[in-house]
């Protein structure tokens, strides 16, 4: 099969590797389209992903993919050939036409009809943005801000409001993101670049008000004229909730002050596999549905042979790069 065989950092090419054989545990998916993670697949490219993680060179690179089951371990219960697949998630072997897949060990879902070969793999990260928003403290009315707008933050927004928030802001240094993310609707946008810490806390407590949680999947290394994580602790009201979904490379300052007189709480999320199923095959029904929009983050559609292109508009393009899917087959 063709794919892209990542030999190590900035070494990658698109060519034969042999097909994956089908463990007894295991279903063949032929892939269809793949998509780049903006953040992963781009640190695990150029070597910067934590090594703790990182899955060992070389390999298949990708691990945001769909396809249509063609083979069946003995021990899988549970699957055809022919079922249509998304998943959460196994992080090599997404760019290539086969993907070996341990399915009952993952969070995976079957696909309606009414999700298209484009959508498909970015049911990847709406497992991972509904893990987070599970049981988040949310509560019916309460007005969130949510910091970055990038693939994942455009999804947080829009689950904010299916989830049953009042009223979402949302805020980050690129136009264009916030343009889409006032299209999927978004109550308020504010783009932070070049602003001072006072000047963006000031303008956004006048556009948005005092704020019941901030969902943060931006981390603080995006705004480079002040601290993100402060001004986004600064909007809470005593009481409430910081969820954390992105993360800024390295440590990051953090007033505890505020977080100890407000009474603030930080959250993360990881809810396990059980949970991770269920609300993967929620996230599949409300995609079906049209009520969590997804053809709309995809700025860029590319054949396998330029994925490279694709990896350099998600590293150096983002005022114009939002999601880059792969047609693994072209």
């Amino acid at each position: 099969m063709r794919a892209a065989w990542l030999e190590k950092p900035h070494s990658l090419s698109i060519t034969e590797v042999p097909d994956p054989i089908c463990a007894h545990d295991e279903v063949i998916l032929k892939v269809k389209r793949s998509s780049i993670c903006n953040a992963t697949d781009v640190h695990i490219w150029e070597g910067t992903f934590p090594k703790d993680v990182c899955p060992p060179y070389p390999h298949v690179l990708g691990h945001e993919c769909s396809g249509e089951i063609v083979e069946v371990g003995k021990d899988v219960q549970g699957w055809k050939t022919g079922d249509r697949v998304g998943f959460w998630v196994k992080m090599t072997g997404a760019f290539g036409q086969y993907n070996a897949v341990k399915i009952n060990k993952l969070a995976a879902t079957r696909l309606s009809d009414a999700i298209g070969d484009d959508e498909a793999p970015l049911m990847e990260i709406v497992a991972a943005t509904m893990r987070c928003m599970h049981k988040s403290g949310l509560e019916l009315g309460d007005r969130v801000i949510v910091f970055g707008q990038g693939p994942t933050g455009l999804l947080l927004m829009q689950e904010a409001k299916l989830f049953g928030a009042s009223f979402v802001a949302a805020v980050d240094v690129y136009d264009n993101r916030l343009a889409k993310s006032k299209e999927l609707g978004a109550d308020f946008t504010y783009n932070i670049r070049g602003k001072k810490q006072e000047q963006a806390r000031s303008e956004i407590l006048d556009g948005a008000g005092p704020i019941d949680m901030v969902i943060d999947a931006m981390g603080n290394h995006r705004w480079k004229e002040g601290n993100a994580i402060n001004l986004g602790l600064s909007f809470l009201k005593r009481g409430s909730t910081y969820l954390i979904f992105g993360h800024a490379p390295g440590d990051q300052p953090v007033n505890t002050r505020w977080v100890s007189n407000e009474n603030i709480m930080f959250r993360g999320f990881e809810p396990g596999w059980d949970t991770s199923r269920k609300v993967l095959q929620f996230g599949e029904q409300l995609v079906a549905q049209g009520r969590l929009r997804l053809e709309s983050l995809i700025t860029h559609r590319l054949p396998l042979r330029e994925l490279e292109k694709g990896l350099i508009h998600c590293r150096d393009h983002h005022d114009s790069t939002i999601k880059v899917v792969i047609d693994v087959n072209a």
